[in-house]
């Protein structure tokens, strides 16, 4: 009569075990939910933070890009938009190539600045790898993202 106590106790956690199993694994069939750290793109949009200043005719343009890792760089430059003499706006050129090697990736922060000269209250344009970044008002502490 124990015995028959053990047995059936030993099914009934056999099968409570079996059943957990079948519903615990992934099947097949169905699609994987997508893993918000791992599958965070490296090439998703970059924040872009900007901010200007103007003093004895020149445009300082410092900020930061949220980069995709590390061992990303950012590479700044501003010039003046149409005539020298009489010109229209700054362009403000943000360039960050792809990172190729083996890197962590963990969005950082990295900073950037550019100088140029020109008549004060010129609008100012922003373009990430060529690509434009929306256009905000032309005030400190101008931020945007990219496309």
């Amino acid at each position: 009569m124990k015995s028959k106590r053990l047995w059936t106790a030993a099914a009934i956690i056999a099968a409570a075990i079996l059943i957990l199993f079948v519903f615990s694994v992934p099947r097949l069939g169905e699609p994987s939910r997508p893993s918000t750290a791992l599958n965070s793109s490296p090439e998703s949009s970059p924040i872009v933070a900007y901010s200007e200043s103007y003093r004895k005719g020149t445009y300082t343009l410092s900020g930061t890009v949220t980069a995709p890792d590390a061992c990303s760089s950012v590479a700044a430059v501003a010039s003046l938009i149409g005539d020298p003499e009489n010109p229209t706006g700054i362009l403000l050129a943000l360039t960050m190539p792809p990172n190729t090697g083996v890197c962590l990736q963990l969005p950082t922060k990295v900073s950037f600045s550019a100088a140029v000269g020109g008549p004060p209250g010129l609008p100012i344009t922003a373009t990430l790898n060529g690509v434009a970044l929306p256009s905000a008002p032309a005030e400190s502490g101008t931020s945007a993202s990219s496309p």
